[in-house]
């Protein structure tokens, strides 16, 4: 059985990129290392379901290892 694309982002379920975590008066949120969009994370610690950011609201990063 093949499960249909539903449009989420292949980011969802893993963990943010490596120092980007904010944690602000509203919530925990981080960088999808799928997409680059910033967006809220499950209480786990990992990226909360959501769609692939548009691009003009994507965030530039860096890998640690550069």
């Amino acid at each position: 059985m093949t499960i249909p694309d539903l449009g989420h982002c292949v980011g969802t379920g893993t963990a943010p990129v490596e120092g980007s975590v904010r944690d602000d008066d509203k919530a925990k949120t981080g960088i999808c290392p799928a997409c680059s969009g910033r967006v809220s994370l499950h209480p786990t610690g990992v990226l909360a379901l959501h769609d692939a950011v548009d691009i003009d609201d994507r965030e530039e990063w860096q890998s640690p290892a550069h």
